[in-house]
């Protein structure tokens, strides 16, 4: 194994210890003050939060200061990558979400909450640990963590098609 592949191990595997798994498909609770920090003005926040769903790959020489998500919607939008099914107990059987109406939005690393992965206080005096541990505004979805199947290949066209596929 070679030094870029022993990295890029150990990257990945510490963000799964801060995070849990955020990988390309992933499904998340992304509260509106984030996404309203993050969407052009014309988003009107009208709920306590909306879906997101990580198109984050790891690649080399990756910097993770940010993980890229889509907003979710159950109203379908003029652009839509991909349509996800049964994200949400709250919400009848069937019930689409509509994936892609903006974004990809960057979402920093110190925003998400993993409550199976044990949090882990960086080791940097650079860094503003405060504002590092503050409470955190994505959270993962505990119903349905991830696209089935047939969502995630056709997330994978629509990223192959937005040249986001690595």
């Amino acid at each position: 194994m070679n030094l870029e592949s022993n990295f890029a191990e150990g990257f990945a595997e510490a963000v799964r210890q801060r995070c849990g798994d955020v990988s390309c498909g992933t499904l998340w609770w992304v509260e509106e003050s984030l996404w309203s920090e993050n969407l052009p003005q014309e988003y009107r926040p009208k709920f306590p939060g909306h879906p997101g769903l990580s198109i984050w790959q790891f690649v080399r020489r990756t910097n993770l200061d940010a993980l890229p998500m889509l907003l979710g919607s159950r109203r379908r939008g003029e652009h839509v990558a991909v349509v996800a099914v049964d994200i949400s107990p709250k919400y009848p059987p069937g019930t689409l979400t509509h994936f892609g109406e903006f974004g990809p939005v960057s979402m920093e690393l110190r925003e998400f909450a993993d409550e199976l992965a044990p949090a882990t206080k960086p080791q940097s005096q650079d860094l503003n640990l405060d504002a590092w541990f503050s409470r955190p505004r994505v959270s993962k979805n505990r119903y349905k963590s991830r696209l089935d199947a047939t969502e995630f290949a056709k997330l994978q066209t629509w990223m192959r098609q937005e040249g986001l596929w690595k």
